[in-house]
């Protein structure tokens, strides 16, 4: 090749990698919409918006938080699994989502592999298990044998894939039959926990809150140890009921599949930075999470260990797919 050649294809490289180059040094130019699959009011919805506020500053890109809950999360993922692959709309969910949707649901009306990009996890935290004051039982196992006294009697809130499954494992493990009443949020199910047309549900840490007035109580936590917010408050394991320490909650965040890596490794530097500020973290701590980040690779490989995990789980609890 002569050196007019070598300065053409020169020239064919630096055009092939441009886009790359300018969408790592201008983004974020325009406004990002979060769309998130939660309600507002709930503790995974107050943290992403606290950290849409400090990426805002931080970039000087506006960041608008869209809550799209109910369905399963499909409200949320597929606007996001069809739009445009240029960082600009983002879906932050459960990692539900991608793990046990896959074998709640006979059909998903997006692939959770193909349809999106993985950008960082944000959160982990914990689910509690809450029960209205009027029902007689102030320990799990007071509970567990008032279920048994009147099968089918007891109802549980189901507001999300996650808190079905932990109904459903809850009633497997323990040997009991409660009755499953689906809702769309868990902000929809806690009044009706409070005024007692249900008796009890599996839900984030904020829900904690709500037994100031002791019109609720908790009962337990879903974890691995005890939580900082609530440290007199027993596990299920430590309460005699094994294997519910996985059915809690990971929040992620993700971009249509294609979007640019210099563009996901912007955005997920940017989420990295506002997580670790001193106006997010009580975002973490008051809504009963602590802040967990991964690469995208990291991220990947979680989704797909869990979604493992939750195959099982799954057929542990006896559920058939809807």
């Amino acid at each position: 090749m002569n050196a007019f050649g070598h300065l053409i294809a020169a020239g064919l490289c630096a055009l092939a990698l441009l886009p790359c180059a300018q969408a790592q040094g201008t983004y974020p130019s325009r406004p990002i919409t979060l769309i998130t699959a939660f309600a507002p009011g709930n503790g995974p919805d107050a943290l992403v918006r606290a950290l849409a506020q400090e990426i805002t500053r931080e970039s000087g890109a506006t960041v608008v938080v869209e809550g799209k809950p109910g369905a399963g999360t499909f409200l949320a993922a597929q606007p996001v699994a069809r739009a445009q692959p240029d960082g600009y709309t983002i879906l932050v969910t459960g990692g539900s989502t991608f793990t046990s949707n896959r074998f709640l649901f006979k059909k998903l009306p997006y692939d959770p592999v193909k349809d999106f990009q993985p950008v960082t996890t944000l959160a982990k935290g914990p689910l509690v298990l809450l029960v209205n004051a009027a029902v007689p039982a102030k320990t799990v196992q007071e509970l567990i044998a008032l279920a048994r006294k009147e099968p089918g009697k007891l109802t549980y809130a189901e507001a999300s894939a996650g808190t079905r499954v932990a109904g459903e494992l809850f009633q497997r493990t323990a040997g009991i039959q409660l009755t499953r009443v689906p809702y769309k949020s868990s902000t929809q199910a806690i009044p009706d926990l409070i005024s007692g047309q249900i008796n009890m549900m599996f839900t984030d840490m904020t829900a904690l809150r709500q037994t100031a007035d002791g019109r609720l109580r908790a009962i337990a936590v879903a974890d691995a140890k005890r939580t900082a917010l609530a440290p007199d408050l027993p596990t299920l394991e430590e309460s005699g009921v094994k294997g519910m320490d996985s059915v809690g909650f990971t929040l992620m965040m993700l971009a249509p599949a294609g979007t640019p890596m210099p563009v996901v490794e912007k955005l997920r530097a940017l989420v990295s930075k506002a997580a670790r500020t001193q106006e997010v973290q009580p975002s973490y701590s008051n809504n009963g999470m602590y802040p967990f980040l991964t690469t995208p690779a990291e991220m990947s490989a979680l989704i797909e260990r869990e979604a493992s995990m939750w195959r099982e789980m799954v057929k542990v609890a006896g559920m058939e797919p809807q």
